[in-house]
């Protein structure tokens, strides 16, 4: 018994870890006071409404379900139309190069798929999404919402599906309901950034249930669902290749049930199913490389050492380290770059000791478990953030940080209580199951805690396992007292209190801990550390770009290239009022006080040779909310690189040129 209760332990510690991240904020360490009142609330309240909510009928149940995801894809709808987010980094570098393989154009022309092939196949399998969609009329923009749509509500629908039909009670479903619609979760980076984490989400909930309805499903079933547990194994492995850590699961659970007993619970066939699907993502993964022209080059490629070099930085918290890879960069082969990684990790190593790493591992698994920043994963800000929004974005920031780490408290809290007191029975298929959904969760937490890098964006995969738990671990059996009826005035003022205590102690946070906000952007961009080639600006040439600011900023940026000398003004459209930036490297700055409305960005190459300006261009990707014109040219797909914002730093003297005329 204690050997089976063993790895339920060490999951209930690793989310106790996972409290107590979410709990803190270095930036702003006020914010854990109230996230600490806000869970202990929130906690109070489902105490409270546990009797309503296990009194609804399955009908009832249902209606709920279906109101609440319809106001939920309304809500999405309408942050897709209104507040596009600029996407930046590794999605937009993906993104881009399907968007231009869709158009028929099968070249590599970064450096980064050379350093990080594990996206190619990704790229190459957009690209045909993003052709189809084009087929059907949709731009490529819209093709992207699509995907969110459907895999983000998919991944929804059918995890609460999964959970109504092997929990018998109301509470689990509605609450994993409330997690779903009420927290930031469906309408920030699962929506608005379509990447791999999404995708790996949902497989990883049908190879779960796949597991667990695999004894009671008939002989047809089974040739059906096993089929489809291959491609969907294969299709996340290709997709996200750390999926792999299923398998070392899978021969865990074996051994602690019992191979045996696995067999008889009809457990092996869609082990096999898996197994073969992570077989073969590797000649699939060969194959789309040479359908998509692309070939390694280890003049760039980095060694596998580099990612766990990284995870051993005390310096970046274990995170992806620039500084790290930009000596790695440097050296003049992958040979070389594996033996400088080598060498550092064992540096590393001797210098943390063996008190000092487990240290470092903790601080990693607190990052992979900490939920605040959410809203903040791989974007660079909205292209043009509401006025609404902006006139309280310091206070909305705070409510979706704090909303997002109670979701999270409550679930490590509701899952601790569940697996201390969990006695599994391997007599029963459903518990071999909910064993397999805990070394899931346990192998991806070691291998980012001990092994690889960290992001707190890594930590969401194993969100899928924890909301399944949450039905296939059963509670500890308490007393049901059914003679007298509860009323519904204390979970209600609970409830307002907690909402106006939110949205008071959101604004107090936000006044007491300022944050730098983005008016409009437009940040994607492949990078120059990827050899992303500038445009070359003949002499004479304007570029002009509109951009809306919708409230103040007092911060203007406009990216021209490193070594480029060019003009670039901004002008107040309906005013004519002219502000000159000023030259810092590769970037010309304005920092100045201006009031909301419609800018024109313009970029003048006022030298006698050409200069090089960085433009991002795509073939169908619409990157910014009007086009770039170069020479009078409308170009719908092109942009320059640009960032407006409320800065809280002293601002400097701006060049002022009246609407009539100039210096």
């Amino acid at each position: 018994m204690i050997r089976t209760r063993f790895l339920p332990l060490i999951l209930a510690g690793c989310l106790a870890v996972g409290v107590v991240a979410n709990l803190v904020s270095v930036q702003a360490p006020l914010i854990g006071v109230l996230i600490a009142v806000m869970s202990v609330l929130v906690w109070a309240v489902i105490r409270l409404v546990r009797p309503f909510i296990e009194r609804l009928t399955p009908r009832k149940v249902s209606v709920l379900i279906g109101a609440a995801l319809v106001v939920t894809v309304v809500i999405q709808c309408l942050v897709l139309i209104y507040m596009p987010v600029t996407v930046y980094h590794d999605p937009y570098r993906v993104l881009s190069q399907a968007d231009q393989m869709a158009a028929g154009h099968y070249t590599w022309n970064i450096t980064y798929f050379w350093r990080y092939p594990n996206n190619v196949p990704l790229a190459w399998m957009l690209s045909w999404a993003i052709r189809c969609g084009w087929l059907v009329g949709l731009t490529t923009n819209g093709v992207l919402h699509v995907l969110s749509l459907l895999f983000l509500d998919g991944l929804i629908v059918l995890t609460l599906r999964t959970v109504r039909q092997v929990h018998a009670r109301n509470t689990a479903v509605v609450g994993l309901l409330a997690l779903f619609t009420l927290t930031p979760f469906a309408y920030t980076y699962f929506l608005q950034v379509f990447y791999s984490d999404l995708p790996a989400l949902l497989c990883l909930v049908v190879i779960v249930r796949t597991f667990l309805f695999w004894p009671k499903w008939t002989l047809r079933h089974r040739l059906i669902n096993g089929v489809l547990l291959l491609l969907v194994t294969l299709f996340g492995q290709i997709t996200r290749p750390n999926l792999i850590i299923i398998i070392p699961a899978l021969v865990v659970v074996a051994l602690v049930v019992g191979v045996s007993r696995w067999r008889g619970h009809h457990l092996m066939w869609p082990s096999l199913m898996v197994a073969a699907g992570i077989a073969l993502s590797f000649p699939a993964t060969a194959g789309i490389q040479r359908l998509s022209n692309f070939q390694n080059n280890n003049t760039y490629a980095l060694p596998t050492t580099s990612w766990v070099m990284m995870g051993l930085n005390p310096g970046s918290r274990g995170k992806y380290s620039g500084h790290d890879v930009g000596r790695e960069i440097n050296l003049p082969s992958k040979a070389a770059r594996q033996r400088y990684a080598l060498k550092t990790i064992q540096q590393r190593i001797t210098r943390l000791g063996p008190i000092g790493l487990v240290k470092h591992w903790f601080v990693k698994m607190g990052i992979l478990l900490n939920g605040q920043d959410i809203q903040d994963w791989y974007n660079g800000g909205y292209r043009a953030a509401p006025g609404w929004y902006l006139r309280h974005a310091g206070t909305i920031r705070v409510v979706l940080a704090t909303v997002n780490a109670v979701a999270l408290i409550e679930l490590f809290v509701a899952l601790i209580g569940r697996l201390i007191d969990w006695r599994p029975d391997f007599g029963q298929g459903r518990t071999s199951v909910a064993l397999l959904a805990v070394v899931i969760a346990l192998g991806y937490l070691a291998f980012h805690t001990l092994v690889w890098e960290t992001e707190t964006r890594y930590g969401a995969v194993i969100w899928p396992m924890l909301w399944l738990l949450l039905a296939l671990v059963p509670a500890k059996q308490r007393e049901v007292v059914t003679t007298h009826t509860v009323s519904w005035w204390m979970p209600t003022v609970l409830a307002l209190a907690g909402v106006g205590g939110l949205a008071g102690g959101s604004a107090l946070v936000a006044h007491r801990y300022p944050e730098n906000l983005i008016v409009a952007a437009q940040r994607s961009q492949l990078s120059t550390q990827y050899n992303a080639r500038p445009a070359v600006v003949r002499s004479g040439s304007v570029l002009v770009e509109d951009v809306d600011l919708h409230d103040w900023a007092n911060y203007f940026s406009v990216q021209a290239h490193l070594g480029a000398h060019v003009s670039v003004t901004i002008s107040k459209v309906g005013t004519g009022e002219t502000y000159h930036f000023y030259r810092a490297g590769q970037v010309y700055r304005l920092r100045r006080h201006l009031s909301a409305g419609r800018y024109q960005i313009q970029v003048v190459n006022n030298q006698p040779t050409p200069q090089s300006v960085d433009i991002i261009r795509t073939y169908g990707y619409r990157m910014a909310q009007y086009p770039l014109i170069m020479d009078g040219r409308q170009y719908d797909s092109r942009s320059l690189i640009f960032t407006s914002m409320q800065k809280h730093v002293a601002l400097k003297k701006a060049t002022v040129i009246s609407p009539k005329g100039a210096k």
